[in-house]
């Protein structure tokens, strides 16, 4: 018997901000790629970022996909940290994604 759970992005509280990061690589040492994005409570993208890694696993780029974010947000005021699956971070995937095929 095979369940399925609705996934969702689910908005921050009114006044914050929330982050969703996300990584890509090519093999599991190779050239990755990190992704991330801001957005408002009524899902407005407020920032993001995205990056290449020549040479990367994928947990690494992972970190290195949530250390950007966090530097970003240690010059604000409120910080709130929880996990969300993939399918509910599709825009950080896709940066992710698409930094994973640059070559810098």
């Amino acid at each position: 018997m095979t369940h399925h759970i609705l996934l969702k992005w689910e908005p921050p509280t009114r006044s914050l901000y929330k982050l969703n990061t996300d990584r890509a690589a090519r093999g599991n040492l190779g050239i990755g790629g990190l992704g991330g994005v801001f957005r408002s409570h009524n899902g407005d993208r407020i920032l993001g970022y995205m990056d290449n890694i020549p040479h990367t696993t994928n947990t690494r780029a992972e970190v290195r996909a949530l250390i950007r974010g966090l530097s970003i947000i240690h010059r604000m005021d409120n910080m709130v940290v929880r996990h969300i699956y993939r399918e509910q971070n599709r825009v950080a995937d896709a940066l992710a994604e698409e930094a994973a095929k640059k070559i810098f």
